[in-house]
């Protein structure tokens, strides 16, 4: 039998075609078609800085975080934006953060970078932003990255102007395959 080629959510399905494998219910196929791959975690009010001891160094984004909705994901530690994957496939994952930074609490003309960590390693994807003391700030950042069983996402943010601690009042935090 050749090759069957699956799109990533019949992953699984495939896998066991083009194994050769005997005996897939409809039922197994029918939650292996279903599977949803997705969380969505939100920081609403915040006012916990992220302290910022050294230039052009990320820090976690500190606040309390509430993990809103998740199929394949759970919450990381308390404090953190942390999100840990608990599916079972090799994913490709599309990750979109939103933020709105306080009115007045960095510095006009501060320049920070918001970074997304995988297993506490930077991915490279990242967003600078010119912060404006006058007006509220939002900034957003979109990044794909590939997951696997037990890998860790979590946004960093750094100040790369001064030693100004930074403060992030309302964010969305959304990953989907």
């Amino acid at each position: 039998m050749p090759a069957v080629i699956c799109p990533q959510n019949l992953r699984i399905a495939c896998r066991a075609l083009n194994s050769g494998e005997t005996g897939l219910k409809l039922t197994e196929l029918a939650a292996l078609l279903s599977a949803q791959y997705f969380a969505m975690s939100q920081l609403i009010g915040n006012a916990t800085a992220s302290v910022i001891s050294a230039l052009n160094t990320p820090v976690p984004i500190a606040g309390t975080w509430t993990l809103v909705d998740a199929e394949n994901f759970m919450a990381g530690p308390a404090g953190t934006s942390r999100v840990v994957y608990t599916g079972t496939d090799q994913l490709t994952v599309l990750i979109d953060f939103t933020a709105t930074f306080a009115v007045g609490t960095v510095p006009t003309g501060t320049n920070i970078t918001i970074r997304v960590f995988k297993n506490g390693i930077d991915t490279t994807g990242e967003t600078i932003v010119t912060l404006f003391s006058t007006v509220m700030r939002t900034v957003s950042l979109t990044w794909l990255e590939r997951i696997e069983r037990n890998d860790t996402l979590e946004l960093y943010v750094e100040n790369n102007t001064n030693l100004d601690d930074i403060t992030l009042t309302n964010a969305n935090f959304r990953i989907a395959a």
